[in-house]
């Protein structure tokens, strides 16, 4: 009652955090702002302005009484700026706007003919005067130069500043705040996998690709009452877009042993070069959608298309404990000072009247780890005389491969349309990231994992007036897709046949033993997702000095989990209270020199050989048809969460060096809902009111 008790609180917690996230998925562009002045430096009301960009997006401003306009919600990306007004010259300029942060333009217009032009050279502020946002962007140029062997765009953002990474990069923090508190978006919706929030806070549901990436920004702080109020941290990326050139790129990565020198750990142990064996393909096209005959997009309609591929045999160097030889036919080796004593625990016990007679499951399986040891790797004797250790190179086999397809579209002068697709499919043969390959080389019992995760983004910008942009957004994440954790095939009951059809455990209570190397690896398997589905809106309105903007959002979050135990566990061992074997070796009298530990150590090989079992164990689960337990049946938990968000905030230029922001944030977080009778059972005792 107790796991399946901590089993529940662990969904109810994982839909929480996943709801708390989601109030950053809103906020997926930046914003152009600027200043016009004559060349006198007075303010000039009137200007029109127009921003472009390469895939036809136009956005159009008029500046106000100080001379002063913005534009919002604005993808990432160079963009030029060009503003006329009848008396001057037309000045142009080139900026780059980044994710989460306003880009600033001071354009000072000549006295002349509107058709002549004036190239105006801007460059971005050292110090962001618009908004108190802390934020890292990397570019497209940027990503593409990171030494990052898996071309995995979130690896990337480990370089930036605030970052430490302790062991591998799914164990990131940012600004040392817990990983719970890591939120990644991918144009706009939310990216991360929600099992895994507080234990790998940099891994996310859908790979960003580097090559499929126009930037990415990491919002450190004073996010904004747009991006949510925990005050937590935000990964953002951005896919690229098309544009009226056609282009793309084509590429294969590719590692060998041969290209590689062996590591320390292998040369010290005399062991070979892990297999290594990489091969990623991929490439990119992007332009205007353009059908000859039927339909010309240049200027209107764009794509890009991102596929990658991963190929990945490989290898990992496993070290397993095992028996010495000497203990399968009874001897029990232990050290009395430096010297190594041995002597055999099966003729004490028939000497004191009690079973003496090696166990034919026990024997058989003890003797395959014997066996396996002989087909490769190596054996080395360890100071404790009763064990050996084992390193081989256990094989494993990684495959993925996922396409990203983005498509804009012009929908008249006031509208843009944008929508995106991701999804990724692994396989990993088998799961060697889990450690849930074979122990031993032969055996047939492992866990082979399997995943296939979607994500779709879909916006609409609409500049409604000269002073109204809005911007609608809705998101889908890892909807009809799920990971799997080992297959029936795998890791069912006919991985157990060499063992009796039970999964044997060596597990004795003393502590020095307890670390043998048992020979199979798991009896269970499981299956999981979390789609999420989100809805947001945000509305912007220039007002002289006032940049107003308010919004809300819609997330519903779902997360459910599938498992099932094939086979019954059995724990050898010795039990001391009960057995009647125990008073050979209560004593080191026929065990000369033994301390209490090295009793306990032969008392648990005697046990281990004679097959003394220790306990059974077994798993029932609860059928929502019949309200009945199963014996080793399929169990699911299945609940979702639902939030509502409101904000409204301002940024006041009050100078041209200083801007005041302010707003509010108001967030409704209800209760988890529980979807199975079961789990509403389950769950109903750790669900209080909100």
């Amino acid at each position: 009652m107790l796991k399946r008790s901590l089993a529940c609180v662990s969904l109810v917690t994982a839909l929480a955090v996943a709801a708390s996230a989601g109030a950053f998925a809103q906020g997926s562009g930046g914003s152009i702002s600027g200043t016009v002045v004559d060349s006198g430096g007075g303010s000039i009301p009137g200007a029109a302005v127009t921003v472009k960009n390469e895939s036809g997006a136009s956005f159009e401003a008029v500046t106000n009484g100080e001379g002063v306009f913005n534009v919002p919600a604005v993808a990432a990306g160079a963009y030029k700026v060009t503003v006329a007004l009848a008396g001057f010259k037309t000045a142009v300029a080139d900026v780059a706007v980044q994710l989460n942060t306003p880009s600033t333009v001071k354009v000072v217009l000549e006295v002349g003919q509107v058709s002549e032009t004036v190239n105006v050279a801007s460059s971005s502020e050292l110090i962001n005067t618009q908004t108190p946002v802390v934020a890292a962007t990397l570019n497209a140029d940027q990503l593409n130069r990171m030494p990052t062997a898996s071309r995995n765009a979130l690896n990337a953002v480990t370089f930036l500043p605030g970052i430490n990474t302790p062991g591998t990069n799914r164990d990131s923090t940012i600004n040392g705040l817990p990983e719970s508190f890591v939120q990644i978006t991918m144009d706009g919706v939310s990216n991360n996998d929600n099992f895994l929030r507080s234990s790998d806070s940099f891994f996310a549901s859908v790979s960003p690709r580097q090559d499929a990436v126009e930037a990415v920004t990491v919002v450190l702080a004073s996010g904004g009452a747009n991006v949510g109020g925990s005050g937590a941290i935000s990964i953002n990326f951005q896919t690229r877009s098309g544009t009226n050139q056609f282009s793309g790129t084509a590429y294969e990565y590719m590692r060998r042993p041969s290209f590689n020198s062996n590591n320390w750990l292998n040369e010290r142990n005399n062991e070979p070069k892990n297999d290594v064996k990489l091969d990623q393909y991929g490439g990119r096209v992007a332009g205007p959608i353009v059908i000859p005959g039927l339909y010309n997009g240049r200027g209107k309609a764009f794509y890009m298309l991102n596929y990658e591929q991963l190929r990945f045999p490989n290898s990992f160097t496993r070290s397993r404990l095992i028996l010495h030889p000497a203990s399968l036919n009874g001897t029990f080796r232990y050290l009395v000072g430096t010297e190594v004593r041995e002597v055999n625990v099966l003729k004490l016990a028939a000497d004191a009247g009690q079973t003496s007679a090696i166990d034919p499951t026990v024997l058989g399986l003890l003797q395959r780890i014997q066996d396996s040891t002989t087909t490769t790797g190596l054996v080395s004797q360890n100071s404790d005389p009763r064990t050996q250790t084992y390193n081989w190179q256990s094989p494993g086999k990684l495959f993925e491969h996922q396409p990203t397809l983005r498509i804009d579209y012009n929908v008249g002068e006031n509208h843009r349309l944008s929508g995106s697709f991701a999804q990724i499919w692994v396989t990993r043969d088998p799961d060697y990231l889990n450690s849930a390959d074979v122990r031993f080389p032969g055996a047939s019992n492992f866990n082979l994992f399997k995943s296939s995760r979607p994500l779709y983004s879909a916006a609409l910008r609409s500049t409604l007036s000269q002073s109204l942009v809005n911007e609608l957004r809705l998101g889908i994440t890892a909807a009809h897709g799920s990971s799997n954790f080992g297959t029936p095939s795998s890791t069912g009951p006919q991985s157990f046949m060499d063992q009796g059809g039970y999964a044997i455990d060596f597990d004795p209570t003393t502590p020095a033993a307890s670390s043998l190397t048992n020979w199979h690896n798991s009896s269970s398997i499981s299956w999981r997702a979390s789609p999420t589905y989100e809805l947001s809106n945000s509305l912007t309105w220039q007002r002289g000095q006032h940049s107003v903007n308010f919004g809300g959002s819609l997330l519903h979050v779902t997360a459910w989990e599938n498992a099932q135990t094939f086979v019954p566990g059995i724990q050898l061992g010795f039990d001391t209270t009960s057995d009647p074997a125990a008073p050979v070796f209560a004593t080191n009298a026929l065990i000369p020199g033994a301390s209490a530990t090295q009793l306990g150590e032969a008392r648990e090989l005697y046990g281990l050989l004679t097959g003394r079992v220790t306990s059974v164990t077994g798993q029932a689960a609860l059928d929502p048809e019949t309200n009945k337990y199963v014996a080793f049946g399929p169990r699911r938990r299945e609940g979702a969460i639902n939030m509502t968000s409101l904000f409204a905030q301002d940024s006041w230029r009050m100078t041209p060096t200083f801007t005041l922001n302010y707003g509010l944030r108001w967030e409704a977080q209800i209760q988890p809902s529980l979807i199975t009778p079961i789990s509403d059972l389950l769950y109903q005792p750790f669900i209080g009111q909100t």
